[in-house]
């Protein structure tokens, strides 16, 4: 690095001058595919970088696109997984309303949920 700097005269530059000419460089380089090849986009036509600007939003709406194909899909395969999680969460089981009654053992102060014809049974029992 340091013959370089002598032979081109850069002595007195330092490592962040270098820094910001290269991201200089690179922010000036873009895709022409009228040319299908890359090139400075100070130099190309205004056509070019319509073109090229073109492409590119191209390419990023089709990524998108498979982005949110693929967030579809995963979504599905997790609501296949998690459903019978989220009707438990619900608190209901085929369209019935789960009741939750006091357990009557001593020792045992905890509400159980209960299935409607076990509730119901319970009803009768009590009367």
């Amino acid at each position: 690095m340091g013959y370089i700097r002598s032979a081109m005269g850069h002595e007195d530059a330092t490592l962040d001058d270098y820094a910001e000419a290269r991201d200089a460089c690179v922010d000036d380089l873009m895709y022409l595919p009228t040319r299908d090849s890359f090139g400075l986009a100070s130099v190309a036509s205004t056509s070019d970088r319509l073109a090229a600007l073109q492409y590119q939003f191209e390419n990023v709406k089709k990524q998108m696109e498979a982005e949110t194909r693929k967030a579809v899909r995963l979504e599905q395969k997790i609501k296949v997984l998690t459903q019978g999680y989220q009707v438990r969460t619900s608190g209901s089981m085929m369209g019935y309303d789960l009741p939750i009654i006091a357990c009557g053992i001593q020792g045992l102060g905890n509400s159980l949920i209960v299935s409607r014809g076990l509730y119901m049974l319970l009803l009768q029992v009590r009367i």
